[in-house]
């Protein structure tokens, strides 16, 4: 009856401990990358600087939905 107990005390220890499982996901490197475009130009008149900022709202744009793509592939 003792080994009984024995034994059953440290299977249900055995049993409890908490294990730690880490998962390594690969992230595409293209999702890595920040989006390029030059600051350096002439903007002389108002449709040079619409052109910049519908590059930079464009740049914006890909970065957030590659860190979208980033968090759910880490959720996973």
């Amino acid at each position: 009856m003792k080994f009984l107990c024995v034994f059953m005390s440290v299977f249900l220890v055995g049993c409890s401990a908490k294990k730690e499982i880490i998962y390594k996901c690969e992230i595409p490197n293209a999702l890595l990358e920040v989006p390029k475009f030059s600051i350096d130009r002439e903007l002389n008149s108002q449709k040079d600087y619409a052109i910049l900022m519908l590059d930079i709202y464009g740049a914006y744009e890909k970065c957030t939905m590659n860190l979208k793509s980033i968090k759910r592939i880490s959720d996973e």
